[in-house]
């Protein structure tokens, strides 16, 4: 008997549909052939397939916000998967990149007319967690990315602020930066069969023979 669906069965079946609609899609470009008509139903079927499964993690992701949560404490990562888990139940899921960055404009227009106002401040931030942990980003990657960031900044070679003007972005020596190091190449991570049953029966891969869409 199939043991219930985790989490990470969901992420993984979703990423499953993704997949097969980009090789069916790459594999339309290659050959150049007439084959609209298949990769469209393809591409349908795909998405009616990943978005369940995306919105079951996601759901499962959120959790109650406690009216005793902690006022005060430190910025870690269990508090940034609380954010996290608040914006996905509010908000919806998705990246929603627009909305965010269009939301952070309107927050810096009040920051600049209360630069003293520590809650516009925070505003900001909070925006920037979000935009950042819907984008992919867990909260310890976050945190990670600040740290490493502030580490660099810390190492870098700056003017003289006294020679600055104080309504102009201070840059840091550009020509004083090491050269960036090539990314590695990451292997493939190869495909594997998921032995666990979903609600609602929802299939867990798409096979298309004979120019036909599995349904």
């Amino acid at each position: 008997m199939p043991q219930p669906c985790t989490l990470s069965d969901l992420a993984f079946a979703a990423g499953e549909q993704i997949r097969d609609l980009g090789v069916a899609l790459v594999a339309a470009a290659e050959t150049e052939t007439a084959d609209a008509p298949r990769v469209l139903a393809l591409a349908r079927a795909t998405v009616d397939r990943a978005m369940p499964l995306m919105l079951e993690a996601a759901g499962r992701l959120v959790v109650p916000w406690r009216d005793d949560a902690p006022s005060a404490g430190p910025l870690d990562v269990a508090l940034l998967a609380a954010q996290h888990e608040f914006s996905l139940r509010t908000f919806g899921p998705g990246a929603r990149a627009k909305g965010v960055v269009a939301h952070i404009r309107k927050e810096l227009e009040e920051v600049e007319a209360a630069p003293g106002d520590l809650a516009e401040w925070v505003d900001v931030m909070i925006l920037a967690a979000d935009g950042a942990m819907r984008a992919g980003h867990d909260p310890a990657a976050l945190l990670a990315g600040y740290r490493a960031k502030l580490a660099r900044n810390f190492a870098r070679k700056w003017p003289d602020w006294r020679t600055q003007p104080l309504d102009a972005p201070i840059e840091h020596d550009r020509a004083a930066d090491a050269p960036a190091e090539p990314a590695p190449e990451l292997e493939p991570v190869p495909a594997a069969p998921i032995p666990c049953a979903l609600d609602g029966a929802v299939a867990l891969s798409v096979t298309y023979e004979d120019g036909e869409v599995d349904a």
